[in-house]
């Protein structure tokens, strides 16, 4: 329960934040988590994926978060009026 209420305080506070610092807080988390799973992978398996699946990786989850964002912000805007 602790995490879910985490994740939407998070959640909140990067939808709150104007479009340039809420796009960096995407790349920034994308960036981190795709870091992440490269070390991962290379602890795991000792093999690397290439830097080419981090930069996918990277942009598509950036992408994937921003629109979320602005999609709560927009259906949070209709429901106040």
């Amino acid at each position: 329960m602790g995490m879910v209420r985490w994740n939407d305080q998070a959640n909140r506070w990067i939808d709150g934040l104007s479009t340039v610092p809420r796009l960096l807080v995407w790349a920034g988390i994308s960036l981190a988590t795709a870091l992440t799973v490269v070390l991962v992978e290379y602890l795991i398996s000792g093999s690397f994926p290439g830097w080419s699946w981090v930069v996918l990786f990277a942009i598509l989850m950036t992408a994937s978060g921003y629109a979320g964002s602005t999609i709560r912000n927009r259906n949070r805007k209709r429901s106040r009026v």
